[in-house]
């Protein structure tokens, strides 16, 4: 996955870094993310990503069935 912006409507999101340390903007709130920190994001809020070198980030969505 790369930096960039996303909306979401619904279910959980999860962030996971597995590379350099990252930060990360969930609406007003600014994280960064160290190597093999996850981000849990329950808010249809826009997710902002700053690309940086070597980033390896997964984004999980979870929506109830």
């Amino acid at each position: 996955m790369r930096g960039g912006t996303w909306s979401h409507q619904g279910g959980l999101r999860i962030l996971f870094n597995a590379g350099p340390a990252l930060r990360v903007s969930v609406g007003d709130q600014r994280y960064l993310l160290e190597h093999y920190d996850s981000l849990l994001v329950d808010e249809a809020v826009a997710l902002v990503i700053q690309d940086s070198p070597g980033a390896r980030l997964a984004r999980i969505t979870l929506i109830p069935l």
